[in-house]
């Protein structure tokens, strides 16, 4: 069975870091780090929405707010 673990490393003010991990039974098969942006309708960096970093927490590795 493939497993994929997925965590929120980091929340800033117009992006967050997700890594995850993907399992083949207890072997590890690959792993990645993704930046993700928050813009707004024009393209343009725009600050994380307050409720969206909130709704993150439990899935953080350390809890580091910067909204």
């Amino acid at each position: 069975a493939l497993v994929i673990e997925t965590e929120v490393a980091e929340v800033k003010r117009a992006s967050s870091i997700w890594e995850q991990r993907l399992l083949d039974g207890n072997e590890p098969a690959a792993n990645q780090r993704v930046r993700i942006g928050v813009t707004d309708l024009n393209g343009r960096p725009a600050r994380f929405p307050a409720e969206m970093a909130v709704a993150l927490e439990p899935y953080q590795s350390e809890v580091v707010l910067d909204v």
